[in-house]
């Protein structure tokens, strides 16, 4: 990763790019800058990110009138740990699993 010029790049305009811009503004475009550098080496994880964001965001603003009707174990999941676990086991199983059993296996590091 660090030997792409995505990534140089980024290193150099970036900062120059978020002192040029308006104070208000600066946060919003780091924040999507970072997105699309993410998105750019990790596609897969940035949409899983961004649904588990989507979830989040709908489970909390989700008026209580909207969800009356609702069964009490949906609210409660929704309402619960579970979107943020599901995500940390998925990186540990697609990401660190295969590089341990790699390690383990006597394949050594890297």
């Amino acid at each position: 990763m660090i030997q792409t010029s995505i990534w140089w790049g980024f290193l150099t305009l970036g900062p120059l790019v978020y002192w040029l811009l308006p104070q208000r503004w600066r946060t919003s475009a780091l924040a999507a800058a970072s997105l699309g550098l993410l998105a750019v080496f990790a596609f897969y994880d940035v949409l899983v990110m961004l649904a588990l964001g989507l979830i989040i965001f709908v489970a909390f603003r989700v008026p209580t009138r909207l969800t009356a009707n609702l069964p009490k174990s949906v609210i409660s999941a929704l309402g619960s740990p579970w979107p943020i676990w599901s995500v940390f086991l998925y990186f540990l199983w697609s990401k660190y699993l295969p590089a341990l059993m790699h390690v383990f296996s006597g394949g050594g590091v890297g």
